[in-house]
């Protein structure tokens, strides 16, 4: 049998990624577009302040919450389908490499969902008339939150049963939404709380964000490496299980 270069398995499957996922790009761009138009729009009626701080919170919350969103919620979601539908089990049989079937599925779910970041951040120009650094780092920030995001989704999906997936889904979307200080200042809920959201990705995203592509700020390095380990650890996670046997 002849073998099948590693190249051709990659843009074989990334061309098969995108047939199936394409629908993903007018899919992301409404949930961050409605997303985003409820957390600026909503949180400016309950925030009665109006200082700079809290306009680059909320702007950079908004897109934050929306990239949530779509990684831990709608790509769960979608992985979960293609197991029940087969499609997964069907992809096992494939002889491709199993990181490059994780590593497709990620870029291309990454690039749409670029394209609803897009439409977050003209929401919030339209609001609050800012927007982010033309920056090397803006362009290294902003997927490598989508990708840790989207990764977190497919492990979660991959790992726990339609149930388990949707409860652990919503719950991390609340802790995002509800109480990561994403949104608002950290000096605002308890420090041992806050100790415990440092070792998860939500504040060091949205902190990156505010910092690094809304006021130019350099790259957090501290942060920067925890969003970096939980993408590699939850891609690990993913690639481990599309090697188990059927």
């Amino acid at each position: 049998m002849k073998k099948i270069s590693v190249t051709y398995q990659f843009l074989s499957l990334l061309n098969w990624s995108f047939i199936r996922h394409k629908s993903l790009i007018l899919l992301c761009s409404v949930i961050q577009f409605f997303m985003t138009i409820a957390l600026v729009y909503g949180y400016s009626l309950i925030i009665a302040d109006d200082t700079v701080q809290t306009v680059y919170y909320l702007a950079s919350g908004s897109v934050t919450i929306g990239m949530i969103t779509i990684g831990c919620t709608v790509s769960a979601q979608s992985i979960s389908s293609d197991k029940r539908d087969g499609i997964v089990s069907y992809i096992q049989t494939l002889p491709v490499l199993r990181s490059l079937i994780l590593l497709s599925d990620l870029l291309i779910w990454t690039l749409t969902a670029l394209i609803g970041v897009g439409v977050s951040i003209a929401v919030v120009y339209l609001k609050f008339q800012i927007l982010p650094q033309l920056s090397l780092a803006t362009f290294l920030i902003l997927p490598l939150v989508l990708m840790t995001m989207i990764s977190m989704g497919f492990a979660i999906a991959y790992w726990s049963t339609p149930s388990t997936m949707t409860l652990i889904t919503q719950l991390l979307l609340m802790i995002g939404l509800l109480f990561s200080p994403i949104m608002y200042p950290a000096e605002r809920i308890p420090e041992v709380i806050l100790r415990g959201y440092h070792f998860l990705p939500f504040i060091p995203s949205g902190d990156l964000i505010r910092e690094t592509v809304y006021l130019g700020h350099s790259i957090s390095v501290i942060k920067f490496v925890v969003l970096l380990l939980w993408l590699v650890a939850t891609a690990l996670l993913s690639v481990n299980w599309l090697n188990r046997q059927n």
